[in-house]
């Protein structure tokens, strides 16, 4: 089954109501005005017979100038979605569309699109200026015209002046830029980029973050991201998709994806939040264990799971006015920093908070709410346990 819409709410008339409808009507209506680069059609990868598919009756459709961005733990199929579009990998089944073209069959080298690894993927015998140059110099481009190119994609990434060295002289936030222009030097319909950033260490990560993005901007081709990492792609996305078992969960806007998740997955992948398993009760209202809860809207199952974020949790008397007001136990607090995070107990339920301040301390009660907005009804689809290699 696809899941490729906006988050599945019982409520049409809640859903419209929403405030983060507004975004998405709006860049809906820019897209209908763009031409789609990428277009994979019912797109299936089987490596082995009787193995799960990689990737799984995948529609998905990429538009001209976005920056899009695949999201999902390992073993999601986005690298494998990457690949396919690439050429390095061709479906089971499907088709695989660039500019309107089927370029299914087609290999890479035939094909409109540069890509981006992880490991850079230089020569290590070659300049710079030789390693931007070699996919212009392999497709028989003139010297003269070779050379000015090279200076303008080096001005672009901020490496001019780093022409001659080799790239085991460079550091690995430099050998990322160099990758980069080379990729974008043969001026590409699409730019296809695999964790590129995933050998970096945080400080770097951040600042490449912000030269992609501003990158991206100025030269206007559409970039198509792989990442497992959630705050890159809410970051510097347009439109994500989040992957999870070879499928997309959720196709929509960061702020959309992250404020109302369509599934328990993408609730629990993107940031933190608090999955509660509900019985419908009254009118607007459910029970989860000894909990009762407002909700926005009627809701038409008689089971169903809400996500709760934790910043979305207001502590002490201010969460007296709130819809969903309670008294909590603290289990626990830790300290991150810049905020506290509180695991609380709450009629049996266990619930995280969020503070940026000195709170209650464990063993303590206080009162917690939170509006009835912040109940988000989600597709129950299982919960993403962290593994030890991600």
């Amino acid at each position: 089954m696809k899941r490729e819409t906006e988050p599945k709410v019982d409520d049409v008339a809640a859903l419209a109501a929403s405030p983060f409808r507004a975004e998405e009507v709006l860049a809906d209506a820019r897209r209908d005005t763009q031409q789609t680069v990428v277009e994979l059609v019912s797109v299936t990868k089987v490596y082995s017979d009787g193995a799960d598919p990689a990737v799984s009756d995948l529609d998905l459709s990429v538009h001209e100038g976005e920056f899009f961005s695949l999201l999902g733990p390992s073993g999601s199929g986005k690298t494998t979605t990457l690949r396919m579009i690439a050429g390095f990998e061709r479906p089971t089944v499907g088709r695989v569309k660039l500019g309107g073209s089927d370029v299914t069959t087609r290999p890479p080298y035939k094909r409109d699109v540069s890509t981006v690894f992880q490991n850079y993927a230089l020569f290590p015998h070659m300049k710079v200026k030789d390693n931007v140059a070699y996919p212009l110099k392999m497709r028989g481009v003139p010297r003269k015209e070779v050379r000015l190119r090279v200076n303008e994609v080096l001005e672009r990434v901020a490496m001019n002046g780093f022409e001659s060295r080799l790239p085991h002289q460079l550091s690995g936030g430099q050998r990322q830029r160099v990758a980069l222009a080379r990729a974008l030097i043969s001026r590409p319909k699409i730019l296809l980029l695999d964790e590129p950033l995933g050998a970096l260490d945080l400080k770097l990560r951040e600042s490449m973050l912000l030269v992609l993005k501003h990158l991206q901007r100025d030269v206007g081709i559409t970039f198509l991201y792989v990442t497992h990492d959630q705050s890159e792609a809410l970051a510097m996305s347009d439109r994500l998709a989040v992957m999870n078992q070879g499928r997309i969960e959720q196709l929509a806007t960061p702020t959309v994806v992250y404020e109302s998740p369509a599934t328990s997955f993408v609730a629990g992948f993107i940031g933190k939040t608090n999955l509660l398993e509900c019985v419908r009760g009254s009118a607007r209202t459910a029970r989860a264990g000894g909990l009762v809860i407002r909700l926005p809207a009627d809701v038409a199952r008689e089971r169903f799971t809400l996500s709760v974020r934790p910043e979305a949790i207001t502590l002490g008397e201010a969460s007296r006015s709130l819809e969903n007001h309670y008294a909590a136990t603290v289990v626990d607090v830790l300290f991150l920093g810049h905020e506290r995070e509180l695991i609380l107990e709450v009629s049996a339920q266990r619930m995280t908070a969020r503070a940026t301040g000195p709170t209650a301390g464990v063993g303590e009660m206080i009162e917690i709410g939170w509006p009835c907005a912040a109940s988000i009804v989600v597709e129950e689809t299982g919960t993403w346990q962290q593994s030890p290699l991600e």
